[in-house]
């Protein structure tokens, strides 16, 4: 998202290293932990790497084509102990450009997760709790935040042949430089599935949230007289039919309400927005995906889809800033996505996979709108 950073804003803020020294020694410190203990430890995990190369990376009218090399790395440990079931996660992504631009960036995460050990076929109750560090460099250094998130939920099984999810998750999000973008989230989802004899997956899922930017200077950057909050209503329909043992078809279609996104702000010289999430935008998405299994476990997945967003008058820089239009989007994509996994005894340990794509975006406010393919590879390692 580009938004106008203030002349206020603490641009001189790299991120330093020793942030994610400081993560990797919490993950460190609780595995060996265990590993001393009497319980002996499990780590496993996946090693990958991406490369893209994609036109308008971000979504902006203006943008040129930029390639990206992207590597992750996920880390899992679970202690072999009678008793509940608890494991330590760690994930940490980073996007480097080609070029220094807004799309260099990293995130890293550092979880914990907990269910007891009489669940049953994925049924009762789990917990988890996560802190995380996104940072930027370039333009976008002032968005870097922090981010604590917990949740609950629960499985159950209502009836043969289904699934039901429920779950209650609070995240908080903290931007040192940008405080006025420091928020809260509260949400509340159940998530129903439903498993057919003919082959045939039917679920639905249905969330409230509320969000709320509780720092003193939220109220005065975006101009509201009390404390700027926003809700958000969702549901989302999927469907998904086997087509014999080696096809299948998936269908997705989205609908999403903010009845009181935050206004867009254009006073005393100042002009900004929000951060642009799903509290931004009302409308709806719908995609439809035809998987394929091939001979060599090579699978094939063709599949496109379209949306319309609706993001408000009065929210976005144009060429007028004192008198910006709506913006109303409209998205089309199509892609082809081709995977292959190696076998390593029991388990696919490699895997290989190439994504081609077109998009397009129309918009009411031209600087959104753009249309240009994108490739993506990538090679993944299960350990």
């Amino acid at each position: 998202m580009r938004q106008t950073v203030r002349s206020d804003a603490t641009i001189n803020a790299p991120f330093r290293p020793s942030t994610l020294v400081v993560m990797l020694a919490l993950f460190a410190a609780v595995g060996m932990a265990g590993v001393t203990s009497p319980a002996w430890a499990a780590l496993e995990g996946r090693a990958q790497v991406e490369g893209s190369f994609l036109d308008h990376p971000q979504g902006y009218a203006d943008e040129k084509a930029a390639g990206t090399v992207s590597p992750l790395l996920r880390l899992s440990w679970t202690p072999d102990a009678p008793g509940a079931v608890w494991r330590l996660l760690y994930e940490g992504s980073w996007q480097r450009p080609q070029e220094p631009s807004a799309l260099d960036q990293q995130d890293h995460a550092v979880s914990i997760e907990w269910s007891p050990a009489s669940a049953e076929n994925g049924t009762g109750a789990s917990a988890g709790a996560r802190v995380r560090m996104h940072a930027y460099q370039g333009e976008y250094q002032p968005y870097r935040f922090w981010g604590t998130d917990g949740y609950f939920a629960w499985r159950a099984r209502p009836c043969a042949g289904s699934l039901l999810r429920s779950t209650a998750e609070l995240q908080a999000r903290r931007y040192p430089d940008l405080p006025e973008e420091s928020s809260v989230i509260a949400a509340g989802r159940a998530d129903l599935q439903r498993f057919l004899r003919s082959g045939t997956t039917l679920g639905l899922l249905a969330e409230a949230a509320y969000k709320i930017h509780p720092d003193p200077a939220a109220k005065r950057v975006w101009n509201e007289e009390g404390i700027p909050t926003a809700v958000r209503f969702r549901t989302r329909f999927n469907a998904a039919q086997a087509l014999g043992s080696r096809a299948g078809l998936r269908l997705a279609l989205e609908a999403r309400a903010v009845p009181n996104a935050i206004p867009f702000v254009s006073a005393d010289g100042v002009v900004d927005t929000p951060l642009l999430d799903e509290f931004a935008a009302s409308g709806g998405s719908g995609e439809t995906v035809l998987k394929l299994s091939l001979p060599r476990e090579f699978w094939v997945e063709v599949g496109g889809g379209a949306a319309r967003w609706d993001y408000g008058a009065l929210r976005f820089l144009t060429a007028d800033a004192l008198a910006p239009s709506g913006r109303v989007d409209d998205e089309r994509w199509v892609f082809l996505l081709a995977e292959r996994s190696f076998a390593r005894g029991n388990a696919n340990t490699l895997h290989t996979n190439l994504r081609l794509q077109w998009n397009r975006r129309d918009s009411s406010v031209a600087a959104y709108a753009y249309r240009g393919p994108g490739v993506t590879a990538g090679l993944a390692w299960d350990f």
